[in-house]
């Protein structure tokens, strides 16, 4: 059975803007008829599972449904909190101090590894995406935290430049930890899908309290979900 790049996107979960990332990067098998790229559904579910990738077909839908409901955005931001005041005057600075934040959650002993990672990946490219906001993620899953998909966001008592592509200096940060690359990369959709609404931007800066901002959270993911149905 070949699947065409959308039908792709709707079976792993995934926008197809990062297949077909992973496809100029040479990250996934693909198969190319003239100027259009398809899919072997047997190809694909091997490299799903040694990328530890959910790949579902149709005909599971409650399996779609049950895991997508596990791992919603709502779900993963009420999980890692709304921190108001971090302190920190430098990028290394406020990471610490989310990374306290969230300790009770993931365990004592996951926070030294969480944080290298972290500097790590500021290191290699920073999470500063513009427009005062940054999503620290590690670069990959970590062993060790046995926790729940979660986002803490975390409002900066004082902004940090974290070299961002539009050079603004962050207010609030999104950091993500998830267990596995498909939740991962779900997640990090859902927030981006977010960040470039105006109006929750809007938001942001006025530093809303955490009932207000999780409704918003859930108004914009009903239309993320309306909008790749």
């Amino acid at each position: 059975m070949l699947l065409s790049i959308n039908e792709l996107s709707r079976y792993l979960s995934m926008p197809p803007d990062t297949l077909r990332r992973w496809i100029r990067q040479g990250r996934m098998p693909v198969k190319w008829k003239g100027d259009k790229c398809i899919f072997s559904t047997r190809m694909i579910k091997s490299w799903a599972a040694d990328n530890h990738l959910k790949f579902t077909l149709p005909g599971d839908t409650k399996a779609d449904n049950d895991d997508l409901l596990s791992s919603s955005l709502v779900t993963a931001m009420e999980t890692g909190g709304v921190h108001y005041g971090l302190s920190g005057d430098t990028v290394a600075g406020v990471l610490h101090e989310a990374v306290a934040r969230i300790g009770d959650i993931i365990g004592e002993s996951a926070k030294p590894a969480l944080i290298k990672s972290l500097l790590e990946r500021e290191e290699m490219m920073s999470t500063g995406i513009g427009h005062g906001v940054a999503v620290p993620h590690p670069r990959k899953p970590l062993a060790g935290i046995d926790a729940p998909p979660l986002i803490a966001t975390c409002f900066l008592q004082t902004p940090v430049d974290f070299d961002a592509i539009d050079h603004k200096p962050v207010h609030v940060m999104f950091l993500l930890v998830a267990p596995d690359s498909r939740s991962h990369l779900y997640l990090l959709s859902r927030t981006s899908y977010c960040i470039r609404d105006v109006e929750f931007r809007g938001l942001l800066a006025s530093v809303p309290d955490k009932k207000m901002f999780i409704e918003k959270v859930g108004e914009i993911e009903t239309l993320f979900g309306k909008s790749h149905a």
